[in-house]
């Protein structure tokens, strides 16, 4: 019966630290990427070639953002997934060290803080990694829309700018080298 009280402790304890994790991942994730609304009114070349440079820089650091997103949600899964392997092992051991005579109860008890710490980790890690996967979502709807307003702001361009004007409008450095 104490084991038991002890067990759903540690469960209760990993859940709390899953929300602990959760709360701090969305608190601690990169801010929002801003990406401006194009102006259709617009309708002399320069005016539309410019807008299309801000709409470009725009996509960059959409992209850019993407993609230390996408690496934190990696990081995270990879230390899970070393967490969640020990909290195993750890409980594995518990349940060997347990079925030894004499003072295998000692080595049990050891081995189970340990177990229930690093399943504690797991569960803050998973908070963690909810919040990543949250983050990425947002970072991957943003990009979304920055691309769409750089086809919208090209499609202005094409329309206002003829010649050598068009040309060098099109030419112009991609801002994300």
């Amino acid at each position: 019966m104490d084991a038991a009280f002890i067990i759903v402790g540690v469960i209760v304890l990993a859940v709390a630290a899953g929300f602990i994790g959760w709360k701090q991942g969305v608190d601690g994730s990169s801010a929002t990427v801003s990406v401006p609304p194009v102006n259709s009114d617009l309708t002399q070349c320069s005016d539309t070639c410019n807008q299309l440079d801000r709409e470009r820089q725009a996509s960059c650091l959409a992209t850019a953002a993407l993609a230390a997103a996408n690496a934190r949600l990696t990081a995270l899964i990879a230390e899970l997934a070393i967490a969640a392997a020990a909290a195993v092992a750890a409980w594995v051991a518990v349940a060997v060290a347990s079925a030894q005579p004499i003072y295998g109860w000692i080595a049990a008890a050891a081995l189970a803080l340990v177990a229930a710490a690093l399943t504690i980790v797991s569960g803050y890690l998973t908070g963690q990694l909810v919040a990543a996967q949250s983050d990425l979502s947002a970072k991957q709807a943003a990009a979304n829309e920055a691309m769409s307003n750089v086809v919208a702001a090209r499609n202005l361009v094409l329309s206002a700018c003829t010649g050598q004007a068009l040309t060098d409008c099109l030419s112009r450095p991609s801002p994300c080298a």
